[in-house]
């Protein structure tokens, strides 16, 4: 039996395709938050940060704190897995996921490095102009 291509679809027949399609069903593996809603948090976050201060110094406070977050998490699990580096039956998985872990680590270092090393003005980090507080 041959089927034949239609000339056309009609709008009606669209809407019942589009309404029966599949939509990926998003997994909460961040926390019990889906992909969107870790994003989504992020940007309110963002936004609810830059409401209360515009200036940029918030965001190189912001990713300093999150560049050594990411140093301490990788660090730490890193030292979670080394005991597991002597066990003959995972060692050689163990030490390359710590070996993984400690590189990333370095990453963040890099990162944190590179935004503290960019100056702004007033950068109380850098000590650059700074006209008000004196902490």
């Amino acid at each position: 039996m041959t089927q034949s291509v239609p000339d056309s679809i009609s709008m009606s027949d669209l809407e019942s395709f589009a309404k029966k399609a599949v939509t990926p069903v998003q997994k909460p593996l961040y926390d019990g938050l889906t992909k969107d809603e870790v994003q989504e948090l992020a940007m309110e976050t963002l936004r609810g940060m830059s409401r209360k201060c515009k200036d940029p110094m918030v965001e190189k406070c912001m990713m300093l704190a999150i560049a050594v977050s990411w140093i301490k998490w990788h660090t730490d699990l890193a030292q979670e897995i080394m005991p597991a580096t002597a066990d003959s039956d995972k060692s050689e998985e163990a030490t390359e996921f710590a070996t993984c872990l400690l590189r990333d680590a370095g990453k963040a270092q890099a990162i944190y490095t590179l935004v503290h090393d960019i100056g702004m003005d007033n950068d109380f980090i850098l000590g650059l102009d700074q006209t008000e507080d004196s902490d």
